[in-house]
C-alpha cells in the first residue's frame, strides 16, 4: 500500500475532485480503507436493527438501500481498478446506479447481513490493493469517459464511500 499517493487534484475531474477532497491526504490510504470498515461496522449495533427503511426524504434511498449502493460500487470500483491494473481493456462503462439499486432487493436484507457482505466485499479490496506495485497502479484506462490511473480511481473510490458515510451521518443519523 506504500505505493499509492494522493493525487493530484487539477489532473482530475470535478466530478472525481468532489470524493477526494473528503480525504485526508496525510492519512495513508490503507489507514482510510480500515476506518472506513470499522465506521461501517458500528452500524450493526441494536439501535439501527429498525432503521433499514428510513429514508431521510422520499424519494431518497432507504438505510438498506445505501448501504447496498455502497457494498455494490465496492466491488464495481475494485473491478474498474482490477481491470486498469492487469491491463483486461477499456473502456470500462459507466453505470446507472439507480438501475443497479432497482434490482437489488437490499429491503430483504438483514443489516447484519450487510454489514458482514460489507466487511467481506473491503477486506477483498484491502487483500487485493495490497498486492500491486507502483507499475500495476500507474497504468491508466478509460471509465465512464474519463482516462484516469488505478493509483487515482483507488482514491476516488475511498472518497466515495467517504461521501456516503458522510450522508449517512448527517441525514440518516444526525446529531
Amino acid at each position: 500500500m506504500g505505493f499509492f499517493t494522493y493525487p493530484d487534484l487539477q489532473k482530475l475531474s470535478t466530478y472525481h475532485r468532489n470524493y477526494l477532497q473528503l480525504l485526508d491526504p496525510e492519512i495513508p490510504l490503507l489507514t482510510t480503507l480500515e476506518e472506513q470498515r470499522l465506521q461501517l461496522d458500528l452500524l450493526s449495533r441494536e439501535i439501527y436493527k429498525n432503521k433499514g427503511n428510513f429514508r431521510y426524504e422520499k424519494d431518497k434511498w432507504s438505510l438498506f438501500e445505501m448501504l447496498v449502493h455502497i457494498i455494490d460500487w465496492e466491488r464495481i470500483m475494485l473491478f474498474r481498478i482490477m481491470s486498469i491494473s492487469r491491463d483486461l481493456g477499456n473502456p470500462l462503462p459507466s453505470l446507472d446506479q439507480d438501475h443497479v439499486m432497482s434490482t437489488s432487493r437490499a429491503d430483504e436484507r438483514s443489516l447484519d447481513d450487510l454489514v458482514a457482505d460489507w466487511h467481506s466485499s473491503r477486506a477483498s479490496t484491502i487483500c487485493f490493493l495490497t498486492s500491486l506495485n507502483f507499475q500495476d497502479i500507474s497504468k491508466k484506462g478509460e471509465v465512464s469517459s474519463y482516462q484516469i490511473s488505478a493509483n487515482d480511481l483507488t482514491y476516488v473510490h475511498v472518497g466515495h464511500v467517504a461521501h456516503h458515510m458522510k450522508i449517512l451521518d448527517d441525514r440518516y443519523f444526525p446529531g
